[in-house]
């Protein structure tokens, strides 16, 4: 699999995990499913050897979240794309490092 398929990849699976999320059907309906996910395609989108300022990751981490809630357009309602909206947000804006365990649900 070629890198920008492994982007697409996980660019489905967070939108996967948002829309299951928000709509509470599926079997990842959990906030850290969607939180580990939308980490690992910020890793995966990342330069790991570039240095960036707090603010300028944040504000990188919110386009991926914007791209995110803009995947999931087609399956969602105006009030649960807005609910998304602040969901992905709170997601972007937390920089603390986090584990995948991916043994919760």
């Amino acid at each position: 699999m070629t890198q920008e398929e492994e982007l697409r990849a996980k660019l489905s699976e967070v939108s996967n995990f948002a829309i299951q999320h928000i709509t509470g059907k599926g079997m990842q309906t959990g906030y850290r499913w969607l939180q580990d996910s939308f980490n690992e395609y910020y890793k995966m989108v990342s330069s790991p050897s570039a240095k960036i300022s707090e603010e300028s990751e944040i504000a990188h981490r919110k386009i991926l979240a914007q791209k995110v809630a803009i995947d999931c357009i087609h399956a969602l309602d105006n009030e649960q794309l807005r609910k998304l909206d602040k969901v992905l947000e709170e997601i972007a804006i937390d920089l603390r490092p986090h584990r995948s365990h991916r043994l919760y649900m």
